[in-house]
């Protein structure tokens, strides 16, 4: 393996290692169910989250706790679409959810998740420049149970696609290399909905990589394989939602105010004498 290809997987490595941590969210932070159009919500998730560490790992402890703290923003566009952002220790995260099951289906909500998040540091100085950074596609599918009025138990299972990457340019040679993680989870919460326009849910996460492979470039050279993961991570939020949902409704609240009695009938004409 050439200097440079050393260098790049390097820095895919010391992404892979400073980043690759934090950039995966571990839970969904989000009710199965869509807003509803035109609705809108606000989500502060202050948690934690814990890696078992590989055994070769040159540490004193395998276990690692982190703390762990997002900010997010969702809006309706319909009734079975939402958009948000959400960032924090998670990076910069882009998602949507679909609903798949009917709107009015007062049981049960099954939908789809998918977000990508990722960031990227460049340094560079006298003629060289170097970067590294992650990119992340998860794909969750949230299944929620509704109970009382807009509460949810939700289950999220969910598949991790990370990318972890470096780069390297010194003006007469450059590569790149990439550390690429497939990783299986779930998360398991409760949405308590306690007034019309906040809802508290805690939240417990688990991911376990599967697969993790690398591979670099350097002009036409190229290497490639596999190698040990981070080890299983775990996680618990307590997720603060705030904005008024198309389930945080009162059955009555868009209906009209029910008609007026009708007039009491009149008294019968007094008898002739």
């Amino acid at each position: 393996m050439s200097r440079i290809q050393r260098v790049v997987l390097a820095a895919a490595a010391v992404a892979y290692a400073a980043v690759g941590t934090g950039c995966i969210a571990m839970g969904s932070a989000q009710k199965a169910d869509t807003l509803g159009k035109g609705h809108l919500q606000f989500g502060v998730e202050p948690g934690a989250f814990g890696f078992v560490l590989p055994p070769n790992a040159a540490t004193t402890s395998n276990f690692l706790v982190l703390p762990d703290f997002n900010a997010s923003f969702r809006y309706g566009l319909t009734d079975t679409a939402d958009i948000g952002v959400r960032a924090g220790t998670s990076m910069l995260e882009l998602g949507t959810k679909l609903l798949l099951t009917d709107p009015s289906n007062d049981f049960i909500a099954i939908s789809l998740a998918p977000s990508v998040n990722g960031a990227y540091i460049g340094l560079g100085g006298n003629g060289a420049t170097m970067g590294f950074g992650t990119a992340n596609v998860q794909i969750p599918a949230l299944v929620g149970f509704k109970f009382g009025q807009g509460s949810e138990f939700v289950l999220g299972p969910r598949v991790n696609n990370a990318f972890f990457f470096g780069n390297s340019n010194t003006g007469s040679s450059g590569g790149s290399g990439v550390v690429y993680e497939m990783s299986l989870g779930a998360s398991i919460g409760v949405a308590f909905q306690l007034t019309d326009f906040f809802a508290l849910m805690p939240e417990f996460s688990a991911l376990v990589p599967v697969v993790t492979t690398f591979s670099s470039q350097s002009g036409n050279t190229s290497t490639s394989g596999t190698g040990p993961g981070l080890g299983p991570r775990f996680g618990f939020h307590l997720n603060f939602l705030l904005g008024r949902g198309r389930t945080a409704e009162t059955p009555s609240a868009d209906l009209p105010p029910p008609p007026p009695p009708p007039p009491a009938p009149l008294p019968p004409p007094p008898a002739a004498p």
